[in-house]
């Protein structure tokens, strides 16, 4: 029995709820891409707890709701806005406790140009998302977002090639 649950937890329960929590994800993700893709930081963090981190590409590392989308509406206005984002896959959905579940996301990232002026090119981005709540009203409670170093992958030692 789970704590607060009440009720024991049968196989066709537990694929049910990971059904729930699939379903909840895939609207977490779809909000989170069109936000994005709408340059609207307000929405993006709407499905954000009060106190969230976020952990940028760069390594920045941002605290709370306020300053996490304060981060985000500077960057869209000086390098994101128009730049295309689109999910390519869910690569894994691992819940860990009642309410609470790890995604790792796999993104595609158009080209824009940082502050500094560098052109950076259309690219992968990996991003895990520690999630909270029902998954009807999940919301991000810490994000780490990677770059995919595309010349880095043929030496990962279990997916590339040994260089």
């Amino acid at each position: 029995m789970l704590a607060g649950m009440g009720a024991m937890i049968t196989a066709g329960s537990v694929e049910a709820a990971d059904d729930r929590l699939a379903r909840g994800v895939r609207a977490f993700l779809q909000a989170h891409e069109d936000a994005w893709n709408a340059a609207d930081a307000k929405a993006m963090f709407d499905w954000a707890t009060a106190d969230v981190h976020w952990v940028n590409v760069v390594g920045m590392h941002w605290r709370g709701r306020a300053e996490v989308e304060a981060a985000h509406r500077v960057y869209f206005d000086i390098m994101f806005k128009g730049v295309p984002l689109k999910l390519v896959e869910v690569e894994r959905l691992t819940p860990l406790a009642p309410e609470v579940a790890v995604c790792v996301a796999c993104w595609r990232v158009g080209a824009y140009r940082t502050p500094g002026g560098q052109l950076r090119p259309e690219a992968l981005n990996r991003m895990s998302f520690t999630l909270v709540g029902p998954p009807e009203a999940l919301r991000m409670a810490h994000v780490a977002n990677i770059e995919v170093v595309a010349e880095a992958q043929v030496h990962d030692p279990l997916r590339g090639r040994r260089g």
